[in-house]
């Protein structure tokens, strides 16, 4: 899609989005009663038990759950867990009898949520060059003070290797030792360092 038409029309799209999510959350809001019930009850047929003992049960801390998890569906849910909403003792063996018994499906990839993904994301190219200078400025264009106070030393970027560390520069450097022991990396080999932060793995 060309960029004028771009900038015409993907504005309108997100308004579009931005008043049916607030029409949808009205719409839970209002049957969120039966909405527990309904999920309960498949909850139920599918062997799972909301605040049970078995390890595959949920435990539900907020009851603001539902709701969460009917807007957003698999985000919701994984930010509610995050957040300490609800837990569960045996994720995979939950996970495995929700797909086991259909659950996914039904509740975990609402059609409007993937229509409303369509027009944010592949509709629309949302990676123009005018776009790329404005994610620049935006995320990199900060200076290197806000970065130091989350990273490593070495400003490492990913995760790191906890194995036998203690602290962050530990367990970058266990990180890029393993990187180098899996690469099989030997004296006067050249190393090409890309998105990994201010070349500290070099």
């Amino acid at each position: 899609m060309g960029e004028p038409i771009r900038e015409l029309f993907y504005p309108l799209a997100l308004s579009l989005i931005k008043i049916w999510k607030a029409f949808t959350y009205v719409f839970i809001c209002v049957f969120e009663k039966p909405l527990k019930s309904l999920m309960k009850k498949e909850f139920q047929e599918a062997g799972i038990e909301v605040n049970g003992k078995a390890p595959q049960d949920i435990q539900i801390h907020n009851e603001m759950f539902y709701r969460r998890f009917a807007q957003d569906e698999i985000l919701g849910f994984a930010e509610a867990y995050m957040d300490g909403w609800i837990d569960i003792e045996s994720i995979d063996e939950f996970f495995n009898r929700i797909i086991l018994g259909g659950l996914y499906k039904k509740y975990f990839q609402f059609p409007w949520n993937k229509i409303c993904h369509y027009l944010e994301y592949q509709l629309f190219n949302n990676q123009t060059v005018k776009r790329s200078f404005e994610v620049g400025q935006k995320h990199y264009d900060l200076g290197n003070t806000l970065y130091e106070s989350f990273l490593d030393k070495t400003m490492n970027y990913s995760c790191g290797y906890w194995k036998n560390a203690s602290n962050l520069d530990e367990a970058q450097q266990n990180k890029m030792d393993l990187i180098a022991q899996k690469l099989k990396l030997k004296p006067g080999m050249r190393v090409l360092d890309i998105g990994c932060g201010w070349g500290g793995l070099c």
